[in-house]
Parts: structure tokens; C-alpha cells; sequence
């Protein structure tokens, strides 16, 4: 089943749960994806002045895709002044999300833009900026780079 072959109510149910402390929600962008683990994706989502988090981070296995999307609370407080945010500050924030199985050459889908999320290589401790690439055909996971066990 994909996504928006569901009633209003379903939809509703599955990928706007409403907060579970009763809070205000909004929708956050997602960025991108990198896999820190073969089923553990991190995703990179915006958020701004008066996000208090992520509330929901909801995904839905596919064979050969998974959608997903993300949901922020919002402070009471949000129109309070904080020392470290401006009205117009956003910052890149990751949200950790365990799936069922192994990505594997699965492509990680935004559900709200029907878009391919990019691979998001941090460049943490390198000197080179942080990337979003398309994802490469093939196993993202374990790293090339990783030693195998023999």
C-alpha cells in the first residue's frame, strides 16, 4: 500500500499522530538520510525557533522503498527570546529511526514531497564541508571502508 491510497482518517492516524503530551505540531523538512547502522537511519531535519524536538518520527517499509516524515513539538515558550536563536535561525538536526529490516538498496522517500531523500555525508573532523549526494546504487551498509570480519 502506498501512502495517499488511504482514507483522510488513515492518513491522519499513520503520518499525523497527534502528540502523545498533548502538544502543538509542526511539520519538519527533512533533508537527508545517512545509515548509521544497516536497519538504524539518522535522519537530518530542520528545526527552528520554537521546536522542542522531534515528537514523531514515522516510516513505512517498502520492498524497494521507505517513506518517512517528521514531527516537531512546539514550546509553549516559542515566542520567548533564547540566547542562542533569532527568528530566522535554522539548524540541521538529526532524528534517529529504527526500521524493521536492513535498508538495503531500499531509497528513503519524504512522504509530504513524493522526493528521494539524498545521502547525507557529515564532514565531521575532515576539514571538507557536510554533503547531500544521491544515493549510490547498491549496499550502503556495512562501509567500504569498515574492516570485514574473515
Amino acid at each position: 500500500m502506498v501512502p495517499w491510497v488511504l482514507t483522510h482518517d488513515e492518513w491522519m492516524e499513520k503520518w499525523a499522530p497527534r502528540c502523545p503530551d498533548e502538544n502543538h505540531q509542526r511539520l519538519l523538512t527533512i533533508l537527508g538520510f545517512r545509515l548509521k547502522g544497516d536497519d538504524y537511519l539518522q535522519l537530518q531535519v530542520v528545526m527552528r525557533k520554537g521546536d522542542n524536538g522531534v515528537c514523531q518520527a514515522i516510516s513505512e517499509e517498502h520492498p524497494d522503498r521507505i517513506y518517512v516524515r517528521a514531527l516537531s513539538c512546539l514550546s509553549e515558550e516559542a515566542d520567548d527570546a533564547d540566547w542562542y536563536w533569532t527568528p530566522t535561525r535554522e539548524l540541521a538536526w538529526p532524528c534517529n529511526l529504527f526500521l524493521d529490516a536492513p535498508l538495503g538498496e531500499r531509497v528513503v522517500i519524504d512522504v509530504d514531497t513524493g522526493e528521494e531523500l539524498p545521502l547525507y555525508i557529515p564532514g565531521w573532523r575532515t576539514g571538507e564541508p557536510s554533503l547531500y549526494v544521491r544515493r549510490p546504487p547498491g549496499l550502503l551498509w556495512p562501509p567500504e571502508d569498515m574492516p570485514r570480519a574473515s
